[in-house]
């Protein structure tokens, strides 16, 4: 410890120094400003990105911090050059960036330690704390282990909050004649470690100390208490980002609790598609995020496939291994995984049927908790997000012919057959005669067959040795849809013969269409009449 008091007068040097201090200060002020003016702006998927975003997000932004602040008031503070002013300067700039519902502590120590200030930063409390800090450093020793043991008993309030933070400055060794903490492994400050670890059980307590000045300390001294604390040995000018890094980790440490127990509590899912059963059935699956808050970082690897026996099957990650995001509640882009079915019905089946197959995913992936700035790197959260597989996949398909399929199917073949038919006595087919011829003596005799010659012995008259052959053509396009009967045509076969149309006899001596009851055919002596009767002869 030193003793000495600050002597002589301040010139340029001092007045540098102030300057730099001064910039320092509003440094500090703006940024621990900035800390305490929440701004949440969630990025596009909804993740917040920022530790502002993340406490707005978990509606924790105005939870209190308990801040308990160690001050070494030793002469030595003092000496040149002085330590205490800069120390004053900063400690009144972190008592105006605190939060309104923090709760602050300020103890000093010299010999002894006395708890300055205690209470929360509503506007009268902020005033006190601003002067907590004496004028003047001008204790005569340097009792760590009692400032330790004021600090232990305003964190172990009851009413004290959950995250907790002490900020220990001293720039000299212990030297505490008559102290029971006068020796660093004493049973006192053994006493002192249980504490600390008693309360570590239900408080979040972060401990920053900063041994100052150019001389030694025994700043590690808190470390026998404290064995996580951070502690550096810093210059004066360095201050502002001591205090600011103590107040953004309380802020940080806010969310380790709600983080913590989200991961614990919440899974990544892993949801299908209703699927079409094939030979190659394509899968299409999802990860839908049950986190609330944070979002998730999906390394997926690949994807296993089995059948419900067990039996592993050819599967094929459509895209191959990817990368995606997944915000809060939000589910990921669908991908696709391609499986080989093997023994899938294909024989023909009259009437509707179903078949179905399921399957048990795998879904290899890795996953990051975002934002992970904050969740892995400043937390160091060793919760990551699990992910649940989807268990049953059911793919579906139908086979089978309806009965309606082939009841449709015979009427279209019968249908056809119809038409072919039809087709085929209208244009290909020769068809029968109609009609007949009438004798002079008046018998009729109706015509047979496709063609006929007369006379004939069913048709007998006296034909001078000449004979004719009436018969039909397959009917032409243009006439195909008439359903009249077939025309009738003469030609010669033998001898000569003559044709009568309207009362005009000329000889046949080409194919002629007959017209009936309008043409009279002469075979030698017999004149005969073509007629649409289909009588018998009698």
């Amino acid at each position: 410890m030193r003793l000495n008091a600050p002597g002589g007068r301040w010139g340029p040097r001092h007045a540098r120094r102030a300057i730099r201090l001064l910039g320092g200060l509003f440094s500090l002020t703006m940024l621990l400003a900035c800390l305490g003016a929440p701004v949440a702006h969630a990025d596009e998927q909804g993740i917040p990105r920022t530790v502002d975003e993340l406490l707005d997000a978990y509606g924790i932004a105005d939870e209190p911090a308990d801040f308990v602040v160690v001050v070494d008031t030793s002469a030595s503070m003092m000496n040149e050059p002085p330590i205490y002013p800069a120390v004053q300067e900063v400690f009144q700039a972190f008592v105006q960036a605190i939060g309104d519902n923090d709760h602050l502590a300020v103890v000093t120590f010299d010999s002894d330690a006395v708890v300055r200030f205690n209470g929360t930063m509503d506007p009268p409390g902020r005033a006190a704390a601003m002067t907590a800090l004496p004028e003047v450093a001008d204790g005569q020793s340097t009792d760590i282990g009692a400032a330790l043991g004021a600090a232990l008993e305003r964190l172990s309030r009851p009413e004290g909050a959950q995250v907790q933070t002490l900020i220990f400055l001293t720039d000299g060794e212990i030297w505490a004649p008559g102290s029971p903490y006068e020796a660093r492994g004493s049973a006192a400050w053994n006493d002192l470690a249980a504490q600390a670890q008693q309360l570590s059980t239900s408080r979040t307590v972060q401990v920053f100390g900063a041994g100052l000045g150019a001389g030694a300390t025994d700043i590690g001294a808190i470390k026998d208490v404290f064995p996580y604390a951070k502690v550096v040995s810093l210059p004066n000018d360095q201050l502002y980002d001591f205090f600011n890094e103590a107040v953004q980790r309380a802020r940080i440490e806010k969310l380790r609790l709600p983080v913590t127990q989200e991961l614990q509590r919440n899974v990544v899912q892993v949801t299908a598609d209703p699927a079409t059963l094939d030979d190659t059935t394509t899968l299409s699956l999802r990860l839908e995020s049950k986190l609330p808050h944070l979002g998730t970082t999906v390394s997926l690897r690949g994807v296993t496939v089995s059948d419900d026996l067990g039996n592993q099957l050819q599967s094929t990650l459509v895209g191959g291994p990817r990368t995606f995001t997944i915000g809060p509640e939000q589910s990921s882009e669908p991908f696709k995984v391609q499986v080989e079915v093997p023994g899938l019905i294909h024989d023909f089946h009259l009437g509707d049927a179903t078949e179905s197959r399921r399957f048990q995913v795998s879904v290899d992936a890795t996953l990051e908790a975002e934002p992970a700035a904050i969740v892995t790197m400043e937390l160091a959260v060793d919760v990551v997000p699990q992910l649940s597989q989807a268990g049953t996949i059911r793919a579906d398909r139908a086979y089978g012919t309806p009965y309606w399929q082939v009841a449709a199917l015979i009427a279209l073949l019968v249908f056809i057959g119809w038409l072919v038919a039809w087709l085929y006595r209208r244009f290909i087919a020769v068809p029968k005669l109609r009609g007949g011829v009438e004798l002079p003596d008046g018998r009729i005799f109706p015509f047979q067959g496709k063609q006929e010659t007369l006379p004939n012995s069913r048709i007998d008259f006296n034909g001078g040795g000449s004979r004719v052959v009436i018969f039909t053509e397959p009917r032409k396009f243009k006439s195909a849809f008439n359903t009249r009967r077939p025309r009738l045509y003469v030609r010669i076969d033998q001898g000569t013969a003559k044709i009568d149309a309207y009362g005009s006899e000329e000889f046949l001596s080409e194919t002629r269409r007959l017209i009936d009851n309008n043409h009279q055919l002469i075979i030698g002596p017999t004149r005969l009449t073509v007629v649409t009767t289909s009588k018998k002869g009698k």
